[in-house]
Formats: C-alpha cells, structure tokens, sequence
C-alpha cells in the first residue's frame, strides 16, 4: 500500500449532518468506477502530528487516490450538497471547494483556473501566427554542402618539394602566399575517384620529371660530342 497525507481534515470521524456517515466511511467506500474496486484501506492521524492525516490506498490507484485526497471537501459537498461542512474540513478547503467541480462519469476535479487555462492553451493552437514555429516541416539536422569545397594539395609557395609549413627549419627565409594556390574538391566524387585522381597526377609529375632528365642526358651527350 501507498500513502497520500492531507491537512484538509478537521473531523475525521464526526458525522456530516442526518446522512449518519463520518468522512472515514465517505473515504474508505470510495471506488474506481473502471473496476469497481475501493481505492482506499485505511485513514488515520498521522502518529507524530494530529493535524495531518494519512489516508492508505491501492498502488494502481495513485492518480485517483491523490485527486479524491486533494480535492475531498468539493467531493463530499457533491455528496452531501445540503449539509454544513465547517466542522469537517478547514476553511482553506471549503474555499477551494466554492471554484472546483466534480466530475462523477470520470471521476475528475475540475477548477476554473483549470477551464481558462484550457482555454487559453485552445486559444493559442488555433492561432496561425505561430505557424512558424511548426518544426515538423523543417529537418533541423538538414546541411546543405556545396558542390565544390576549397581545398588543396599545397597552398604555400615553398622552395623544395618535400618542404611543407612543419618541416621548414625556424632560420628559413619567410613563407610566401603570393603565389598560393587554391583547388576546388567536388564534394559529389566518391573517395575513390578522388584517390585514383591523385595518384594519376602523382605518375603524370613522375613522368614529366623522367623526361626532363631523359631530354638533359642526351643534350649533354651531343654537348661532349
């Protein structure tokens, strides 16, 4: 069993008007209208402070058992709408019982401020101008990428082909970027044909340096003949 405390409670067990019947009868008979099964054990004093009470109900019924507590003095002048409450709840508890309604085919509590918030929430939902703010529409998660990124092999114009911005010793002479180059990606190439691009301009280079050397062998050939 679980507990649910209230310091609604003034009498607990005086009898309310002619009915014959005290709150502990109205509290422990009190029963789920989708099962027909009480809600409540038991309803005592707490044992360290008489002015609270503590009421004992089913685990399955803890919505219901915490609205019934909550709102216990409008329940029982739903009741008992005739008779005189003021020596059974406080005064706080009657008042709130002046502005909240029970509900007996759904066993709820109902306050105005509970109606016009409603209403204000409905009032909100219906109002087109905060179409805007419909996400559902729009994939946050959604990049477009451009079709070419700016990249590139080298983008310092450094002396020696195996020299980068790392490697360059502290007493080299200042890097340049006047003649920087930039090299556009294509973001839509699978890594593969990027791969196979590379390595194609990397034989190209290999074989325009062959011929070079190739071309200055045989000049120095005919220089000596």
């Amino acid at each position: 069993m679980r507990q649910v405390e209230s310091t609604a409670i003034l009498n607990l067990d005086g009898k309310i008007g002619n009915s014959g019947k005290t709150l502990r009868d109205i509290i422990t008979n009190i029963r789920d209208i989708k099962d027909n099964r009480r809600v409540f054990n038991t309803i005592d004093r707490k044992y360290n402070n008489p002015q609270v009470y503590v009421a004992q109900y089913r685990p399955d019924k803890a919505e219901l058992a915490k609205a019934y507590i909550y709102s216990l003095a409008t329940y029982v002048k739903h009741i008992y709408p005739d008779q005189a409450l003021k020596k059974i709840f406080t005064v706080d508890a009657l008042e709130e019982s002046q502005v909240e309604t029970y509900f007996p085919n759904t066993q709820t509590f109902i306050t105005q401020e509970d109606i016009d918030l409603d209403a204000v929430i409905q009032d909100d939902l219906d109002d087109d101008s905060f179409d805007y703010l419909n996400v559902d529409k729009i994939n946050p998660f959604d990049i477009q990428l451009p079709d070419q990124l700016k990249g590139g092999e080298k983008l310092y114009n450094l002396s020696g082909d195996d020299d980068t911005a790392s490697t360059n010793p502290a007493n080299s002479s200042t890097i340049s970027f006047s003649n920087a180059s930039v090299h556009l990606y294509d973001t839509r190439s699978l890594v593969s044909e990027i791969s196979n691009l590379s390595e194609q301009k990397k034989q190209n280079k290999f074989s325009a340096k062959s011929m070079r050397s190739s071309n200055d062998s045989t000049m120095d050939a005919a220089a000596i003949a």
